[in-house]
């Protein structure tokens, strides 16, 4: 950063003198920019559009510098007298997008990535943005539209793969979901969330042995992730391997002892084994931390009146 420090020096020689000089504040402000002195940066761009009030590239690094800090309802107005200016500025309805979509205003971001497109139809990551924010809506099948324009402007967009499998999961397509989950993996094999993906889709296609090697893959590279440690365990449990299961859960529980499910899962294997003392007291855990647990309990065993009187389950 030494040559910024230098430059803001000289810059900053040039305002005093010169208080007129629009560019130099231009410059001094994105020196700020770079140095993290973002107060300044805002100042300086402040200065520089009071004296020239019709210059987008000002309108829209004020608009950048506004989005770092967090102040998004500033930089969309920024963005807007960018585009106000130059209407068809490609960079700030992408950016105005992104600012949207990290407001939650989901629709208004869907617009503006749409009118950036109609700029610029071949830059992949607005594609990409569009569907991630499709995605968010459930609008799946536009959002894989968008997943799928992105591989085809860039085959090696690993994320983009592993979204459109997301949106093809969430559609119930197992088969497709998990083509792409192979092909994320295909570009980066050492994602824990790729390989958890993968492993959850082989679960629901009832590839036993694929599902557990997958597990296996992914408690290898994070020993300590436990929901791959649940998950591990509900497959177990599915397959018939109960005293694997039993371990998986505890595996999690002892990760995240402020987790509901694996308890819950937990006492269904052990009820299943009848060993109940112990069933006792892992559905009691489960409901002491998620009370809504105790209907899942009536829900999953409405036969068990009986035993619930005998273990006294604080399930009512």
């Amino acid at each position: 950063m030494g040559d910024y420090d230098e430059a803001k020096q000289i810059l900053l020689s040039i305002t005093q003198k010169n208080p007129e000089h629009s560019e130099a504040w231009f410059e001094l402000a994105f020196c700020y920019d770079l140095l993290e002195e973002f107060e300044e940066s805002i100042r300086c761009y402040d200065t520089h559009l009071s004296l020239e009030p019709f210059d987008y590239e000002g309108w829209f690094n004020r608009g950048i510098v506004f989005s770092r800090i967090g102040l998004l309802t500033k930089a969309i107005d920024s963005y807007d007298y960018a585009i106000t200016i130059k209407e068809k500025f490609f960079s700030a309805y992408y950016n105005k997008g992104n600012a949207l979509a990290a407001l939650g205003r989901l629709l208004d971001a869907v617009e503006c990535y749409t009118d950036a497109i109609t700029i610029n139809n071949k830059d992949f990551q607005v594609w990409n943005n569009l569907g991630n924010v499709y995605e968010e809506l459930s609008m799946y099948k536009e959002a894989i539209a968008c997943f799928t324009k992105v591989i085809s402007l860039n085959p090696e967009h690993t994320e983009s793969y592993f979204s459109r499998g997301s949106c093809y999961e969430s559609l119930e397509q197992y088969r497709k979901a998990l083509g792409d989950y192979e092909k994320a993996l295909s570009l980066n094999n050492t994602n824990v969330e790729f390989w958890l993906a993968k492993a959850d889709t082989e679960f629901h296609l009832g590839r036993q042995r694929e599902s557990l090697v997958s597990y296996n893959m992914i408690l290898k590279l994070d020993p300590s992730h436990s929901e791959a440690w649940f998950s591990y365990g509900e497959a177990l449990a599915e397959f018939g391997f109960h005293q694997e299961a039993l371990k998986a859960y505890n595996q999690a529980i002892e990760l995240t002892p402020e987790w509901s499910e694996p308890y819950y899962s937990r006492g269904k294997v052990l009820l299943l084994l009848q060993k109940f003392s112990e069933a006792k007291s892992s559905f009691h855990s489960s409901f002491l931390i998620d009370d809504s647990k105790k209907n899942l309990f009536n829900s999953d065993f409405p036969d068990l009146t009986d035993f619930i009187e005998i273990l006294n389950l604080p399930i009512h």
